[in-house]
């Protein structure tokens, strides 16, 4: 998980982005627009960086279980980390 993590990460800042995930996930077909995409970041980003750090990434693989920063279920609106996990 760690090297598809880093793939992710286009500028080598240490965390992935909304601009990083959203053309791989719309892609992918697991998410449908730009917004889906930040409510998932903003379900799982526990410190509210905006940005996702690599145990924050392991929570939407998990399934979305994010213990702050967002807030429920918005992200599963038609996908969201749900269809993410089925994926993984």
């Amino acid at each position: 998980m760690l090297k598809y993590y880093k793939s992710l990460d286009d500028d080598d800042s240490g965390s992935i982005g909304v601009d990083e995930l959203e053309e791989p996930l719309i892609a992918l077909g697991l998410l449908d627009s730009r917004q889906q995409v930040q409510d998932i970041v903003n379900e799982v980003d526990d410190d509210g960086s905006g940005m996702l750090e690599f145990e924050e990434f392991l929570k939407i693989i998990k399934g979305g279980q994010g213990g702050g920063g967002g807030g429920g279920d918005e992200a599963d609106d038609g996908g969201g980390a749900g269809a993410i996990y089925k994926f993984f």
